[in-house]
């Protein structure tokens, strides 16, 4: 797949075949569009085998899953034209599907953000209850029209015409400059926060280490209740705070500091990754930049940025709204407890004296 001359609006154009000098036989790029699609089809499965328990409790959750059946859709819509071979235009189908596909998918991201961000905010800040059958019907005529007005965008401004220059078959093809430049000014904007506070962000990633590993594996119990170490919940949690915010205040910047780091770990890779392909001018059309890797780094950012303003009251949904980042472990490191990411269970010593009784 070859692109050139991208504009500033987001257009590219892009080669979808060649002609030989007999202007006849036709070099088909369909194929590599196949097999880029086939991937990133593969890619979200993954991902949403990984994220399957966060995908069935918010809006964002329903919009991935509508993206994976779009791509799906969209593989195979691909595919009829290539199948069918002679007996159509390959250029002009192929022009058609996915120069509609990357408008319907460059006007997405921003009301899935903003969407996203409302629904997070009524499950954390106000109290509103997970998904039931009520809210996943909601959400899913919500998500239904969202694309039906994507695709009513897309017939009004989308140019399908195949251009002959040289022997060269192009389309216009849109990027999403919404996707781009959210992951390029993330990526910007952690950089910065961790190469001003590098030492902190080596003391905060010890520290983390220091409660994973001190969260034991809960052990089963026949036992119609369960004890937790109070012990442990004091005198390792608490050191583990002090042991990076220096005070016995909880300060802003330590909080703010502690989140950043928290999703910087996660989703740096990623972001640093987008940014690279940004650089050496890699345009990818918006059907591609638009996948579930992006979708599930924007959750983790509405989620993180709500539950840092809301609080204590939104802990027992946060680690159901985002499977990525562990909110919990940042805000356990800053405000001097340990937050139980399971139930603990009794000690050995206790078990014992319960059995010797």
């Amino acid at each position: 797949m070859t692109a050139c001359e991208a504009n500033t609006s987001g257009w590219t154009m892009t080669v979808f075949g060649v002609l030989g000098a007999d202007g006849v036989s036709r070099q088909d790029n369909t194929l590599q569009f196949m097999l880029i699609l086939f991937l990133k089809v593969f890619l979200n499965i993954l991902v949403a085998v990984s994220c399957s328990r966060s995908l069935r409790s918010s809006l964002m959750g329903y919009i991935a899953h509508s993206v994976l059946l779009a791509d799906g859709l969209l593989l195979s819509a691909v595919t009829i034209p290539w199948l069918l071979g002679e007996h159509v235009d390959t250029a002009q189908c192929m022009c058609f599907v996915l120069a509609h596909a990357s408008t319907i998918y460059s006007v997405l991201p921003l009301p899935v953000l903003f969407l996203g961000t409302l629904d997070h905010a009524s499950h954390l800040l106000l109290g509103a209850p997970l998904t039931h059958t009520r809210s996943g019907l909601a959400y899913f005529i919500l998500v239904l029209l969202l694309w039906a007005l994507a695709c009513l965008y897309s017939s009004f401004v989308t140019n399908t015409v195949v251009w002959h220059i040289n022997r060269y078959q192009l389309c216009m093809i849109q990027d999403s400059i919404v996707v781009t430049y959210f992951s390029i000014g993330l990526c910007l904007l952690t950089l910065c926060v961790l190469l001003t506070f590098h030492q902190e962000a080596t003391t905060w990633i010890r520290a983390s280490l220091k409660y994973i590993d001190s969260c034991p594996t809960p052990e089963h119990s026949d036992l119609t209740f369960k004890y937790k170490k109070l012990q442990d919940l004091h005198s390792e949690g608490m050191s583990l705070a002090f042991s990076w915010t220096g005070q016995e205040r909880v300060n802003g910047s330590a909080f703010f500091l502690s989140h950043v780091f928290g999703f910087a770990t996660n989703w740096g890779p990623f972001l640093c990754v987008t940014t690279v392909f940004w650089l050496l001018d890699f345009n990818a059309p918006s059907y591609i930049s638009l996948n579930l890797l992006w979708l599930m780094c924007a959750n983790s950012l509405v989620v993180g940025m709500i539950f840092a303003s809301s609080g204590e009251a939104s802990r027992l949904s946060v680690s159901t709204l985002d499977e990525i980042c562990d909110w919990e472990m940042c805000w356990a490191l800053v405000h001097q407890d340990r937050l139980a990411r399971g139930i603990f269970t009794i000690s050995k010593k206790t078990r014992a004296a319960i059995e010797h009784v």
